[in-house]
């Protein structure tokens, strides 16, 4: 059931595969409870379920952090910017510079 959702995007795919492990344990339950699992089987299916199901939340938080600290960078605009204005600003300096020296000369 799970293959699928490896042609989702990501978040699709884990909140898919959650939902389906909830949905099988569902229904492995009650076909414990009918009788026709081992009585053991609904705790070990829970057990599993809850194993798997924090696996995939903590996966579904861990990416939106990561995402959160990607996005926070500066981006290639920004990047682009800052070195238009450093190159701007060294110009000016070397301007300021050469009429600081041009003036020495005169005197």
């Amino acid at each position: 059931m799970a293959w699928p959702t490896l042609l989702l995007p990501v978040e699709y795919a884990l909140i898919t595969q959650f939902l389906a492990f909830t949905f099988l344990y569902y229904n492995d339950a009650r076909a414990a409870a009918a009788g026709r699992a081992p009585h053991w089987y609904s705790m070990y299916r829970f057990v599993l379920t809850f194993v798997v199901g924090a696996s995939i939340v903590a996966t579904l938080i861990g990416r939106e952090q990561i995402q959160q600290a990607i996005n926070t960078e500066h981006s290639v605009k920004d990047k682009i910017n800052a070195l238009i204005f450093l190159q701007k600003k060294e110009k000016a300096d070397a301007e300021a510079r050469r009429k600081a020296d041009l003036g020495q000369d005169e005197e």
